[in-house]
């Protein structure tokens, strides 16, 4: 399906489910970075040999692929700093205290952010309550698109599976074409991606709470 190979997976997921939240919509695009090296951890072990990993503390650099493609503007909130200065290294809860920030809220996320990409903007509208509330919804255009997504995927948790088993080569070829959108596939997992999910959390408790008073 042509469509997902220029959609990243928050984009996707954006399609998939209109009233995500931003912060699973954020995971994943920080994840996609990560996947494809524009962003890359360091001092960090997924799975320690002792103890429990805490992504929190680790430290985040511009990756090998940092500037190989132009970046969409929903990834900018994770990029920007190392634009100012590629080579900066940023503790990952301070990386995403500084993309809570510049992502602002839900409205300004989803809708200048995400819909700014062309190909985006006639997937969504906006009933007159939901200019003035808030909110969106799927165009007709927008439906058709998560129907097929959503077929789509199906086909491929369905057939990647024992591909992988029979032909690895040609599964990681049909892997490629949908890019980071395997994020979003049933029949893969990825333990970064709870991981991220709760760090975002904290950092948000964190920013709600303020400063603890001593």
């Amino acid at each position: 399906m042509k469509i997902l190979t220029e959609l990243t997976p928050s984009e996707t997921m954006l399609i998939l489910k209109p009233a995500a939240l931003v912060r699973d919509l954020m995971k994943y695009a920080m994840m996609d970075l990560l996947m494809q090296e524009k962003l890359s951890l360091i001092n960090f072990e997924v799975k320690p040999v002792q103890g429990l990993a805490r992504l929190g503390f680790a430290g985040v650099v511009a990756g090998k692929n940092f500037k190989k493609e132009e970046p969409k503007l929903h990834e900018m909130i994770f990029l920007f700093p190392f634009y100012r200065k590629p080579e900066k290294q940023i503790i990952f809860r301070h990386l995403l205290q500084m993309a809570l920030s510049a992502a602002k809220n839900e409205s300004n996320y989803k809708q200048k952010l995400l819909l700014d990409d062309q190909l985006m903007k006639p997937l969504f509208k906006k009933r007159l309550l939901q200019k003035i509330f808030g909110g969106m919804d799927l165009s007709a255009e927008g439906k058709k698109i998560q129907q097929a997504v959503i077929h789509q995927f199906n086909q491929y948790d369905k057939i990647l599976p024992p591909m992988i088993k029979n032909d690895k080569q040609k599964a990681m070829e049909m892997l490629k074409d949908i890019k980071g959108n395997i994020l979003l596939l049933n029949s893969f997992s990825f333990d970064l991606i709870p991981m991220i999910s709760r760090e975002i959390i904290r950092v948000e408790e964190e920013l709600e709470d303020g400063p603890s008073e001593k």
